[in-house]
């Protein structure tokens, strides 16, 4: 499920903001939030300096790298339990404003699970060997910049940078 409403009546949404930031190194950090997984009211607790998904929900494998002049999108998500889970959209191009010229495609969203928030990472022509989700900084690598977005459900386009 994606999000909001499917034709069984199921909901999965966030209630609350959780409010992701970048944790030390590569960690990330959120408040308490609320949200509905299919129909069922859930609570996940804060986290601090959370380490990151070592790999990608949808894949089992750790993340791609994002390369020079690329950006992709990832989102994060809590399943039944409140375990953190994150899934990476595609690798896009980047003008050489550092803006996308394409942008990223949304990465599927696993059923149970329910995204709460994203990030989008975009690495210019002085970000060396790139960035990887779980390996690199999460706020302050050379060459990278880090929009974060909290989301009750998924959006239906990109709205951060």
């Amino acid at each position: 499920m994606s999000n909001v409403i499917d034709p069984t009546g199921s909901v999965t949404l966030v209630t609350g903001v959780p409010a992701l930031v970048a944790g030390t190194t590569t960690t990330v950090s959120y408040s308490a939030f609320n949200y509905v997984l299919n129909a069922v009211p859930k609570t996940r607790g804060a986290e601090t300096n959370k380490a990151h998904p070592t790999t990608d929900v949808n894949t089992g494998v750790i993340f791609p790298t994002v390369t020079i002049n690329k950006g992709t999108i990832i989102f994060y998500m809590v399943d039944t339990t409140g375990v953190l889970g994150a899934v990476q959209g595609t690798l896009a191009d980047l003008d050489s404003a550092g803006k996308f010229i394409t942008a990223p495609k949304f990465p599927a969203i696993p059923a149970g699970w329910c995204p709460f928030a994203y990030l989008v990472v975009k690495v210019d022509s002085t970000g060396g060997s790139g960035w990887t989700a779980s390996t690199n900084n999460q706020a302050s690598a050379t060459g990278v910049t880090y929009t974060r977005a909290d989301m009750y459900c998924v959006p239906t386009r990109l709205v951060a940078p």
